[in-house]
């Protein structure tokens, strides 16, 4: 049980750090070098980034946003040794409050996650994450909108 609690720690981590802006705490939750899918949502191809550069793009978009709130529920944890899985679901709410939008300043996406963990010396850190979105409302346009702003 110490592994589930320490592995759904971190998951819930994850999601705090980003909403807290809490950019060297999230880039610690994770190995140096990261398996990243996000096609379900954006297309493309999955794809093997450092660490640091995955932070530093969310950092870009989501410290631009007026707020984000990330819930993970329902986290099943298996471990096997130093590996582990963590499959959740998510709820991610973003707000970008901007007059121009005239009330269209939201955009929430509701779908799964599947957390890739392994075990060091010291912790437990993600190595892969693909996200399966399910369900959206709002306006999703403000993501491209906070991306193209300077940084905050």
């Amino acid at each position: 049980m110490d592994d589930y609690r320490a592995i759904a720690t971190v998951v819930n981590l994850f999601a705090l750090h980003a909403d807290g802006r809490r950019w060297k705490d999230l880039a610690d939750l994770f190995t140096p070098s990261v398996a990243v899918d996000y096609t379900s949502l954006a297309g493309g191809t999955p794809s093997t980034v450092d660490a640091a550069t995955l932070v530093a793009g969310w950092r870009k978009v989501l410290g631009n946003l007026t707020m984000t709130q990330h819930m993970v529920s329902n986290q099943v944890v298996e471990v096997d040794h130093t590996r582990a899985t963590c499959q959740a679901y998510f709820q991610a709410t973003h707000l970008l409050r901007d007059e121009a939008l005239a009330g269209k300043d939201m955009w929430t996406l509701g779908g799964r996650y599947e957390f890739g963990l392994v075990q060091d010396a010291s912790a437990w850190k993600i190595e892969r994450i693909r996200m399966t979105a399910m369900w959206q409302t709002g306006n999703a346009d403000i993501m491209r909108i906070a991306r193209e702003r300077p940084e905050i």
